[in-house]
């Protein structure tokens, strides 16, 4: 086996997270709170996830949250 396979396999366990742990983790932030409804976009749902002890990207959130139509809209401000 290949040096770098064998490190690669060793590190890759894959995501701690499901996509759908995460949209309930989304929902319960903003239902928690009602600061959190319409002015949080996904940079503070991602800092609140991490303070809550997610450990999960940025990226992934922003994709969430287009994905479930809940972003915030700054077209309108």
């Amino acid at each position: 086996m290949p040096r770098s396979t064998y490190y690669y396999t060793k590190h890759s366990q894959g995501r701690k997270y499901d996509d759908d742990q995460v949209i309930q983790a989304i929902d319960e932030i903003r239902q928690t709170d009602a600061k959190y409804t319409q002015k949080y976009g996904y940079r503070r749902i991602t800092l609140v996830m991490h303070e809550q002890g997610f450990k999960v990207n940025h990226k992934r959130v922003l994709r969430i949250m287009n994905y479930e139509g809940t972003r915030l809209d700054m077209s309108g401000l």
